[in-house]
């Protein structure tokens, strides 16, 4: 599970800047949350089941409880924020997030200085680092999904004549949910991917009919239908006549 969790209590218990020369080391792990923007250096850490890059301009997320080695390739500065959450997460990074930058110094001014409300002032702009992680995890997710539609697309009208394609298929290789997948298509297309993909088979078959060079049954298996009737059938409600009679009825 992502950090990125809109279900999630949160109580700061320290937030800061830290920075140290370039060095390897193992981290024990801690009982807090942390929260880091990483101002200068570079580092990675290495932990079970994960390894993250981090650079400047970066946001990593490390949970409670996890150890970690950390290998520092030089000179680094950071915001931290350390928390207490009943959130379940794996640690993340979140490249150039520099958009953050300024609402990470004002925590650790806030923290920093104690006054009246703090609490509430510093769990306000944890907040809205969130919100500005989310939005761009968003944007991100849904730019990946489109490319990822597109490539489909393309692959579907490529690909229609193949009675073995079936929407189910594209869309288990499109690495996209199919309620995701087909509310874009209905967006872009103004059909289903189903309707689609039957108007192309039938578009190419048309064509094969009115060359009169084959029969229905070759016309059904060459635009991609495996079953001649149901050809028949599909023919018969977009045009209103059977196959045999399309080419006289044009």
């Amino acid at each position: 599970m992502s950090i990125l969790n809109k279900n999630m209590s949160i109580k700061i218990t320290r937030a800061g800047s830290l920075r140290w020369n370039a060095h390897e080391a193992n981290v024990a792990p801690r009982g807090y949350n942390a929260l880091v923007y990483r101002l200068k250096g570079s580092g990675t850490l290495t932990g079970d089941g994960f390894s993250l890059d981090s650079n400047a301009g970066d946001v990593f997320f490390m949970p409670k409880d996890t150890p970690y080695f950390a290998k520092y390739h030089s000179y680094n500065e950071i915001l931290y924020i350390n928390f207490y959450s009943d959130i379940i997460a794996l640690p993340e990074n979140f490249s150039n997030a520099r958009d953050t930058k300024e609402i990470f110094k004002k925590i650790s001014a806030v923290w920093d200085k104690k006054e009246a409300g703090y609490a509430i002032n510093s769990l306000s702009l944890f907040c809205d680092i969130m919100k500005v992680l989310m939005s761009r995890s968003f944007q991100s997710n849904k730019s990946k999904g489109e490319d990822l539609f597109e490539k489909s697309f393309l692959y579907i009208k490529e690909n229609f004549k193949n009675p073995d394609l079936s929407i189910d298929s594209v869309i288990a290789a499109s690495g996209i949910s199919g309620t995701y997948f087909r509310r874009l298509f209905a967006e872009k297309t103004g059909c289903s991917p189903t309707e689609f993909l039957i108007s192309e088979r039938l578009k190419f078959a048309e064509q094969l009919l009115l060359s009169g060079n084959h029969s229905i049954s070759e016309v059904a298996l060459m635009s991609g239908f495996t079953d001649a009737n149901y050809f028949s059938r599909v023919v018969k409600k977009e045009y209103g006549v059977p196959p045999s009679r399309l080419y006289k009825h044009r």
